[in-house]
């Protein structure tokens, strides 16, 4: 019924902007001014009838209201939508005007209940007649509200999707109404930069508001708008030295790579960001250790410099940077998943021509740890025999020639006697394998493990590489089960045998106020703690899945 509601009143505007007999524009007295105001408000709420249902195993004649969709649910309640903007597309851009601004206000705590009215923010906002309008009413509404972006809820989320879409009416198909808005945009563009910014700085959690300035850089930093560029100019240096500043602090990756990202697509021509490019370096560096799109980024990033900036001039520059930069240039070529980026990478290389290879006189960069002998680390000993005791053992056999014989038999001059032999730290091995396995905790499972997904990383790590990780970490925790001479026997059914006998003991409650016994290393006991956190992940995984969860019931 609303849907044919909609259709009729559509085709009732329709015949109003098409056959108005006098000199005045449709739509311009005060009388219908008020209908559509009238109009306006009623029609929202009669949009609400499609977020109702009846509830699921109850009686006839009870309904709810379902909870707040990101999208629509039927093709009737797209179409009624698409009818009830097309009726005010077609008024005259005064008079609608007049109507919005009076009630932006209303449609924005609708919108907290129905999702789907958004559809009605942007069939405005592409369309050439209205855009304006509401892209400018409605960035007066959110500026005025902007301090509410510091709480992550369900408001906050919802506006900052508006704005996403008023920035995206910047980049729109139609040339006319792109330029509009464009002027339209650049009257608000320093507030808000400004006031984002400040709101950042006090906020408890600042990552609403530097996903609005992403959305905005994004939208605006396609090289077309040199009409922002140019409004942009004069918060250039204090917003890229903030900017820097942050992102060289200690983050969470994801934030981390949020601020890279703002530093790399800051919205001015390269001939502008010249002063500022050591500011740029270190962003840069960190992108090809980032994420595959902030990957992307960087490359196109350093591409465009190396493509118009003069060898003599990006070289200075890149000086601080040098061989950082190139390994993470080459570590995109190496482990790299994306076709594009390798490809990238690889003709970026070719453009750099010798300074490619001036880093290898350099000295790496290598994580190292002191060795102190007062500490009891953990250590695995590994011997390897010798090459010519080997040598021996196969001219035993008879498989090699006479030459290969005679030549074993010489033993050379103050030769070792014995293996070689090496220990393995392995409180830094099980620390290793955790980071490999902490690469699978993506998708689905990210829902389920927030807190330590904190520190999970984004390596491309290889399921040979993440299965012998899981492998290793077993081993360290059966071997903790086998020096308690348990060997042989189902751990599991040991400790319900332990704690039937503690139950039947007379002086059973006194063994409940024993205090546990804590081993004094304390490398063992993170050790340990690792272990079992890389195989707690490695359930998690789909892959290993079927390998780590026998061992977890045994």
């Amino acid at each position: 019924m609303v849907r044919v509601l909609m259709q009729s009143i559509k085709l009732i505007a329709v015949g109003i902007s098409h056959s108005h007999l006098t000199t005045e524009p449709p739509f311009s007295s005060e009388r219908e001014r008020s209908i559509l105001s009238k109009l306006f408000v009623e029609g929202i709420r009669c949009l609400e009838v499609f977020t109702i249902a009846q509830v699921q195993n109850a009686s006839p004649g009870v309904y709810q209201r379902v909870s707040s969709r990101s999208g629509v649910r039927a093709r009737d309640e797209k179409e009624a939508l698409d009818y009830f903007t097309n009726t005010f597309t077609m008024v005259n851009s005064d008079v609608f005007e007049a109507v919005f601004s009076i009630h932006v206000g209303f449609l924005f705590e609708k919108l907290l209940n129905n999702n789907a009215l958004q559809f009605i923010v942007n069939g405005f906002l592409v369309h050439s007649n209205t855009s304006v309008v509401v892209g400018r009413e409605v960035l007066k509404y959110l500026l005025k509200r902007l301090g509410d972006l510091s709480e992550v809820n369900d408001r906050s989320s919802m506006y900052l999707k508006v704005f996403k879409m008023v920035f995206s009416s910047v980049s729109g198909n139609n040339p006319s109404s792109t330029l509009e808005n464009e002027k339209m945009l650049k009257t608000y563009l320093h507030r808000i930069v400004y006031e984002s910014m400040q709101n950042a700085l006090r906020a408890p959690d600042p990552t609403q508001y530097f996903l609005l300035l992403r959305s905005l850089f994004r939208s605006i930093g396609n090289g077309t708008h040199d009409l922002l560029y140019q409004s942009f100019l004069p918060l250039l240096p204090a917003l890229l030295q903030q900017m820097c500043r942050i992102h060289s602090g200690q983050h969470r990756q994801s934030v981390r790579e949020l601020f890279c990202e703002l530093c790399l697509t800051v919205p001015v021509r390269l001939s502008s960001l010249l002063p500022y490019l050591p500011l740029l370096m270190d962003p840069l560096v960190y992108a090809f250790s980032g994420s595959t799109s902030l990957v992307q980024q960087g490359l196109r990033t350093l591409e465009l410099c190396v493509d118009n900036l003069q060898p003599e001039y990006l070289y200075y520059y890149m000086a601080p940077v040098r061989s950082p930069l190139m390994q993470g240039i080459w570590r995109v070529i190496r482990q790299s998943l994306d076709v594009n980026c390798t490809t990238v990478a690889l003709r970026i290389t070719g453009k750099f021509g010798g300074l490619n290879r001036k880093m290898l006189l350099e000295a790496p960069h290598l994580d190292y740890s002191l060795y102190n002998p007062d500490d009891q680390n953990p250590f695995v000993t590994m011997k390897f025999r010798r090459s010519s005791e080997a040598v021996d053992d196969i001219s035993k056999d008879g498989e090699e020639d006479e030459s290969r014989d005679s030549q074993d038999d010489i033993e050379p001059p103050h030769a070792t006697k014995g293996p070689i032999t090496t220990e393995v730290d392995l409180h830094e091995s099980v620390a290793s394998a955790l980071d490999h396995l902490k690469a699978t905790m993506t998708g689905d499972v990210t829902q389920n493990i927030g807190v330590v997904l904190r520190t999970a990383t984004n390596k491309p790590s290889s399921l040979a590489l993440r299965q012998h990780a899981m492998y290793l970490c077993r081993g360290t925790l059966m071997m903790a089960i086998q020096t308690s001479k348990l060997r042989g026997i189902d751990f599991r059914e040991a400790v319900v045998k332990l704690a039937k006998v503690c139950s039947t003991d007379e002086n059973s409650q006194t063994w409940r106020t024993i205090p546990p016994f804590r081993c004094s290393n304390v490398k063992a006991r993170e050790m340990y703690k690792n272990a079992l956190t890389a195989i707690i992940m490695a359930s998690a995984a789909r892959d290993l899945y079927e390998e780590v969860i026998p061992f977890l019931y045994t």
